[in-house]
């Protein structure tokens, strides 16, 4: 759980739900919040990233850098076929 993991009651909520009767679950889930320490992807040097909140910043970050990678390895390949067209 991220930000929204400061509602009321949200967790019991979760804890208290019978997973495996309704869903194909071998075992009722871990319920646990998500903190910035556990995400190794995204890097904190000021270590401005404290609580659950701020989660969702780090998530669109991430998602930014793999779309920006994806491109570029997009762009790589397409200059190449280019090349070798010899167009």
């Amino acid at each position: 759980m991220g930000g929204g993991s400061a509602l009321p009651d949200l967790r019991q909520k979760l804890e208290s739900f019978p997973w495996t009767e309704r869903l194909p679950f071998a075992r009722q889930p871990i319920i646990q919040t998500v903190q910035p320490e556990m995400v190794t992807s995204i890097a904190d040097p000021h270590d401005m990233l404290k609580n659950a909140q701020d989660i969702t910043p780090m998530a669109l970050a991430y998602q930014a850098i793999e779309l920006q990678n994806e491109n570029n390895v997009l762009e790589r390949a397409l200059y190449r076929v280019i090349h070798n067209m010899h167009i």
